[in-house]
């Protein structure tokens, strides 16, 4: 093993020397050194919007880090959360573990370079569920042809908090982009016609609705057209009204309205950004997923989201 190293991260704007320094091969300007520029290993995040020293807690243990600011991820697709690049002639393999005080959210092991780059990536979905408001941290390992490790570079901490990418509240139309999403229900994965909208998913209510039903964690959906309310029924079997769940090729983007209806769970009024679609009341699974105290965890073999109703989600 070469070295092992306890959270540096010196870069371009933090180090003046490694400005000197030759550039990894196909490394551009902006990615960070990890260590120094002699341990061969760079990265890069695309979103990049400074950094700032705060004081973390993890293991019950209080310490300065320096956490870099990363800014809401453009676009409506998949997120590039950073790139890995690799000048070290020995190293074959990377092992990239991303979690927060908790614990690790994401394992991705065996990652071969291409071209001396490893781009770790996340569904859009994943990026709003489990990443975007909350201190992360990764920590990469470098393994040669033998599996013998190289380096391993511990607690690189990040933020998505430059630009939380909410969509404000307002009374005129906004552009719904339709797409895809994939959910793993305890374990069976559900396709839902959903919507982008400033960068956020939007699935359908009925279809999560339906989604849970038989599961550890249902809610029934009732409306009160006298009041103008939703009301969800925690653990009440949910009632199809039909068209729950379908799937429909060759959608087109749409106008979504902020919705105007109020939001009871089990009786008490929770405020959330919805916007109604065609009549239909559209939510971020996050906020849904909280509100309900259903667990939220996002497999990064499959890419997929997973609703675990045999746990709660915590904010």
């Amino acid at each position: 093993m070469k070295r092992m190293l306890w959270f540096l991260l010196i870069g371009l704007v933090v180090l003046p020397a490694a400005v000197a320094a030759e550039p990894e091969s196909g490394a551009p300007d902006d990615a960070f050194y990890l260590a120094d520029e002699r341990s061969g290993y760079r990265i890069r995040f695309p979103d990049y919007a400074g950094s700032e020293t705060r004081m973390l807690t993890v293991d019950g243990m209080a310490h300065e880090a320096e956490v870099h600011l990363l800014g809401a991820p453009a676009g409506d697709g998949g997120v590039l959360l950073f790139e890995v690049y690799v000048a070290d002639p020995e190293a074959r393999t990377l092992d990239i573990l991303i979690g927060d005080g908790a614990g690790y959210s994401a394992e991705l092991k065996g990652l071969e370079p291409e071209g001396g780059k490893a781009e770790v990536r996340a569904s859009r979905l994943a990026w709003e569920m489990s990443l975007r408001g909350r201190v992360l941290h990764a920590d990469i390992f470098s393994y040669d042809a033998d599996g013998g490790m190289l380096w391993h570079f511990f607690d690189i901490y990040f933020a998505y908090e430059a630009g939380d990418g909410e969509v404000p509240k307002a009374e005129a139309p906004v552009r719904a982009v339709p797409v895809r999403a994939n959910v793993s229900v305890d374990g069976r994965i559900v396709t839902f016609d959903a919507y982008s909208i400033g960068g956020n998913t939007y699935l359908k209510l009925r279809d999560l609705a339906m989604a849970l039903n038989g599961s550890g964690k249902p809610f029934e959906v009732g409306w009160d057209g006298e009041r103008k309310a939703i009301h969800l029924i925690p653990g009440a079997a949910y009632t199809p009204v039909g068209g729950e769940l379908q799937v429909t090729e060759g959608r087109k983007a749409a106008k979504a309205v902020p919705a105007r209806a109020n939001l009871y769970v089990d009786g008490s009024e929770v405020r959330l950004t919805a916007y109604t679609i065609g009549g239909n009341n559209y939510f971020r699974l996050r906020d849904i997923a909280q509100a309900l105290g259903i667990g939220v965890a996002w497999d990064s073999k499959t890419g997929t989201i997973g609703l675990d109703t045999s746990r709660e989600q915590t904010a």
